[in-house]
């Protein structure tokens, strides 16, 4: 699919570490500065309830903890897991490589109290941009 077929605006997120919790700050506050907050209480969430399996990865839960609190590290699907389940989104994902065509990679689907899905493009591996 394109954007176009989408019906999708791209909303370009900042490359710095917190492009997905800018993305989630946006939708579920309206306002991406809260970034911080999104990032805090989602670590906080996936470490209390280690309902997202892949924590591991990063080590023990405190390792992933610390290194999640860290502005520059990035979140991924783990993260996307958790904020759809703590802020009861659902959330979609389209990935792409070549900014031109995009494929849903991801659903997360919550009870959500929001008429409409956070839709998120990941753009290569690391990337998360707003679609609008």
């Amino acid at each position: 699919y394109t954007l176009h077929n989408l019906g999708y605006t791209l909303v370009t997120e900042d490359g710095d570490g917190a492009c997905l919790f800018r993305a989630i700050a946006r939708y579920v506050f309206n306002d991406p500065s809260l970034h911080h907050l999104v990032r805090t209480a989602t670590a906080t969430y996936n470490y209390i309830t280690m309902t997202a399996p892949m924590i591991a990865e990063a080590g023990t839960p405190e390792q992933y903890y610390r290194s999640r609190l860290d502005p520059r590290t990035w979140g991924d699907n783990v993260e996307v897991q958790g904020a759809a389940a703590l802020f009861g989104i659902t959330v979609v994902v389209f990935h792409t490589t070549d900014d031109v065509s995009y494929t849903m990679s991801q659903l997360y689907n919550n009870a959500s109290q929001h008429p409409w899905p956070l839709v998120l493009s990941l753009h290569g591996q690391y990337h998360y941009n707003s679609l609008l």
